[in-house]
Formats: structure tokens, sequence, C-alpha cells
């Protein structure tokens, strides 16, 4: 049987349905061997941050306001691909331990999202699409 990632919910307020389902079906996406936690920024922004023994790391930031922008990474400088009616951006940076990291931005049911990882692209694609 797969088993969720296990994450923990950090928040003095109720995080809106629509993020934690997102982060759930993250956790589902991801397997057992995760570990993560979910915290609000904010009245709509909500970051959820994973990671392994294996120092895999993936991050999910959902906002309903606006497309999220990130930091070191223009718009020209992202590739873009549809899959299924929904337009997915990707990009990479190095973070500040000069790792590569992937970053994957969409809008799906409504909510922006980014998703940052050292895993792939292609393996972060594949998470994204899974939300």
């Amino acid at each position: 049987m797969d088993e969720s990632a296990s994450y923990e919910t950090y928040a003095n307020e109720d995080i809106p349905t629509e993020f934690t389902e997102k982060a759930e079906s993250l956790s589902d996406a991801l397997g057992g061997d995760f570990d993560g936690e979910v915290e609000p920024l904010g009245e709509d922004v909500v970051v959820s941050h994973f990671d392994n023994a294996k120092e895999d790391t993936i991050i999910l930031t959902q906002q309903n306001d606006n497309p999220i922008s990130v930091n070191d990474v223009e718009d020209k400088d992202f590739s873009k691909v549809v899959i299924d009616d929904v337009e997915y951006e990707i990009g990479n940076f190095n973070n500040a331990a000069d790792e590569e990291m992937n970053v994957i931005k969409f809008e799906k049911d409504g909510m922006f999202m980014a998703l940052v990882t050292n895993k792939t692209n292609e393996e972060a694609l594949k998470l994204a699409e899974e939300l």
C-alpha cells in the first residue's frame, strides 16, 4: 500500500480547504519517505515544504490573488508547455547553496502555484500535474 508523506500544519488560523487539498495531493504523490509542513503566509498565501533523507526538497507555494514571481528568474527565462489545457512555465535557478533548483509555475483550479525542487524538471512537472 502506498503511503502519503507526513506533514504538520502550523497556523494560528484555519487554512482554506483549497490550499490544504493541494498539500494533501502533493503528499500523496510524494509517498511515505517525505516529511513536510504547511504554513500560511497571510490570508491568501500558503507554503508547503517537503523533504526526505535523500535531501530531496519540494516547496509548493499557493496563492489566490496573482501569479507567483520567482526571485532570480525573469519571465523571459521560463519555457512553456501545455498539458491537458494547463500552461506550465518551467525555469531554474541556483539557490544560496549554489544548488540548482527547478521551478514550475502554473494556474489550476483558480489558484496560482509554484513548485520549486531539486528534482529534475520532468519529475517536477509530473508532481505539478498531480495537483
